[in-house]
């Protein structure tokens, strides 16, 4: 099934350090607009995964989120589902 795997950019201060207040304010709005009914996958903070079947609904609400917090993203369609491996 093919799958979006969508990573959003984290904003920077003019030092190049992390705009953190911009990044958390972005992160809250994504949790309300992706509630854990979704079918988007938080991976970790900023990145999701979400299958094309059923998900575009998701990613429409996601990319709103972003736009309207001046939020890079950046979209990889997938073949398939990634088989993440995990490490401890």
């Amino acid at each position: 099934m093919k799958t979006f795997l969508i990573v959003a950019e984290r904003p920077k201060t003019a030092k190049g350090d992390d705009d953190v207040v911009p990044w958390r304010t972005f992160v809250a709005a994504t949790g309300k607009a992706l509630p854990p009914s979704t079918n988007a996958k938080r991976l970790t903070e900023g990145i999701w995964q979400m299958p094309l079947d059923g998900g575009l609904k998701s990613l429409l609400d996601l990319l709103m989120v972003a736009a309207e917090h001046k939020m890079p993203i950046q979209l990889a369609l997938l073949d398939d589902a990634p088989a993440w491996i995990k490490y401890s």
